[in-house]
């Protein structure tokens, strides 16, 4: 029998450098001695020599010392990333004394991103600002903010001000940035040294943009220089040494109502590169082709960057927070390589986090809900800085095994998330943190009607053979073979009889469109609509009360409490010694589209904390 306990960080001065900082700085030494939290600070600006010269800018070395602590950085970029270290150390420790030693580091990618669709979800400007601070925090330098979809016309247009009436809009009706405010955001954002890329996303998602300028299809004479105008106007807001990109959509084009003559593209790339900016074009989309630079935002999956002659940015969509379940980002920022085309290309420009909501969220805070924007900003921030992790796609969608080699390496990643969630961001951070320890579980995966042992030890708490890339040539054709359920075991001792909360869920749905696909939400007393079971102890556990039982969603019904990470945690009961459960997943189609999701916890969804002392095993111990 194999047992795990869950493993809490410990905060020695050693613990605090070479393990807890995120992201990891590149090289550690530690001298003897310590040095008060309180210690000035002053800044030498000198050029880190042996950083990559494409990154050079951003290096920089923090030493701290009994006479004082000293950054060392050529440039405000390099001397930003040494105080949110330095920022760090001192939260991690407490505000108590610091190690002394010496820190030198700098990215592997120049542009690391994140993208939020504010386009069909309106946000405050308080909420943007609060980005802004997350993404400065985790060294994030690249805001794309996508201003433009089908519900709305997000950026004020003072030439062409229909495109902002309340009438063009689906949703947040009347909702848009002024101006002032995009001025103020760019201004914010680079005070913190993130650069703002704004996205007007055409031809297709252009239903806002048509119906605010009354026309039926894109392809109608005079909106080719309409959105001339709009271009124009949004370059003049801000001067291209400050805005040196502009995004301009191009794919998914899918409707009559959408296409344009390739001669409208070029007008448009044209008309971007003549204002001094650099165009962006989603890629695979429209192939642009203007007189000036262009950059290819690559969204795929596979490798498409190698199509395109660009620079290319890699925002892929197994970095799509939208798609993913919290243990699912943890797998992706261990286990996924960004740029894996080759991060050493002199075309790889960066990656960035992207988040979709298509789905309506009425409120500011949905979005923050729904998505596990925290967790995700965290620990792709680490994997896009330091460009080095596992590639492992066989791992990207399900735990690794125990005894796979590289299962530490996300228990590693797993125990500084967790000091980050509790001392550096702490339980006033006024955003969910959805993300619990999980990696010291134990399931053991089985064919419930061949009995075939499908996973032995299972390093996790969310299932989903949906994706599941097994290793062994046999396996190859699993999910089409299977009878049509698994069920999944593990076993947790507790060491006193305890009430706590726990995680339990089947749904796995994407905010991007991922309910529209289901013929209906879980019934009342049902866990899913097909027929997943949850059994503690030999009892069955009851499902919540749904908000929706039953219901055919759309993209405009609001989410209530279906995922189990924006819903309070389930009631259970741990007896004293072994806890056995066991969970029964139908297969849903074909494709295997299942999840499965169990862990212990205490506190709340957005705050959610370990219960202490647990053990686990995938197999059935000997009391």
């Amino acid at each position: 029998m194999f047992a795990a306990v869950l493993a809490f960080a410990s905060f020695g001065e050693q613990d605090i450098i070479t393990t807890l900082v995120m992201p990891q700085p590149r090289e550690t030494v530690l001298q003897s001695g310590t040095v008060p939290a309180s210690t000035a600070v002053r800044t030498v600006h000198k050029e880190i020599d042996r950083a990559p010269a494409h990154v050079r800018d951003q290096a920089y070395r923090l030493e701290i010392a009994p006479d004082g602590i000293v950054v060392v950085a050529s440039s405000a970029a390099g001397e930003r990333y040494a105080r949110a270290t330095l920022g760090q150390l001192r939260k991690l420790a407490g505000g108590q004394s610091l190690p002394a030693c010496t820190i030198v580091d700098w990215p592997a990618l120049r542009f690391r991103g994140f993208m939020n669709d504010y386009g069909r979800n309106y946000q405050s400007i308080q909420s943007i600002r609060d980005t802004l601070d997350l993404l400065a925090a985790y060294k994030l330098n690249l805001f794309h903010w996508h201003l433009t979809d089908y519900h709305g016309w997000r950026l004020e247009s003072k030439r062409h001000p229909q495109v902002n009436r309340p009438e063009s809009m689906q949703r947040h009706v009347g909702k848009f940035y002024t101006q002032k405010e995009f001025k103020e955001i760019v201004r914010y954002a680079a005070a913190r040294g993130i650069l703002v890329v704004p996205e007007l996303d055409i031809p297709g998602h252009s239903e806002a943009l048509r119906r605010g300028l009354g026309v039926e299809k894109m392809h109608t004479p005079g909106v080719d220089r309409t959105v001339c105008d709009l271009i124009d106007e949004l370059c003049s807001l801000v001067p291209a040494a400050e805005m040196p990109y502009v995004h301009l959509g191009t794919d998914e084009v899918w409707y009559e109502t959408e296409k344009v003559p390739d001669e409208w593209y070029q007008l448009w790339a044209n008309q971007v590169t003549r204002n001094g900016r650099t165009v962006i074009g989603w890629w695979p989309g429209h192939f642009l082709k203007p007189e000036g630079p262009a950059v290819a935002m690559v969204w795929g999956q596979r490798g498409e960057a190698t199509n395109t002659p660009y620079a290319y940015f890699d925002t892929t969509k197994t970095y799509y927070l939208n798609h993913m379940e919290p243990e699912e980002i943890l797998r992706g920022a261990a286990y996924q390589k960004p740029c894996r085309w080759g991060a050493d290309d002199p075309r790889a420009l960066g990656s960035l986090i992207s988040v979709w909501h298509d789905d309506i969220a009425p409120e500011t805070k949905d979005v923050w809900n729904h998505i596990a924007i925290a967790p995700g900003i965290v620990m792709l921030g680490e994997s896009f800085w330091r460009g080095d992790a596992i590639h492992r796609p066989d791992l990207w969608a399900h735990a690794p095994e125990a005894d796979d080699p590289d299962a530490p390496h996300q228990a590693e990643l797993e125990r500084r998330v967790l000091a980050q969630r509790d001392r550096v961001l702490g339980p006033d951070f006024p955003y969910p943190f959805q993300y619990v320890a999980q990696t010291a579980m134990r399931w053991r995966v089985t064919d419930q009607a061949t009995g075939k042992v499908l996973a032995k030890e299972m390093a996790g708490a969310t299932l989903t053979p949906r994706h599941w890339l097994f290793k062994s040539p046999e396996n190859k054709n699993l999910i089409e073979s299977m009878s049509g359920c698994y069920t999944a075991e593990t076993w947790i001792k507790s060491e006193t009889e305890q009430t706590c909360g726990a995680w339990i869920g089947f749904t796995g749905f994407s905010r991007s469109s991922g309910r529209k696909n289901d013929k209906r939400l879980p019934a009342l007393g049902e866990w899913s609509r097909h027929g997943a079971q949850v059994f503690l102890n030999g009892k069955a556990v009851p499902p919540p009360a749904w908000g929706n039982p039953g219901a055919k969603c759309t993209n405009e019904t609001p989410f209530t409490n279906e995922e189990y990470y924006f819903r309070e945690p389930t009631s259970i009961i741990l007896k004293k010694g072994w806890n056995h459960v066991r969970l029964v997943v139908p297969k849903t189609d074909k494709s295997g589209r299942w999840t499965a999701t169990f862990v212990p916890l205490l506190g709340t969804s957005a705050h959610p904390r370990e219960v202490p002392g647990l053990t686990y095993s995938a197999t059935p111990p000997k009391e």
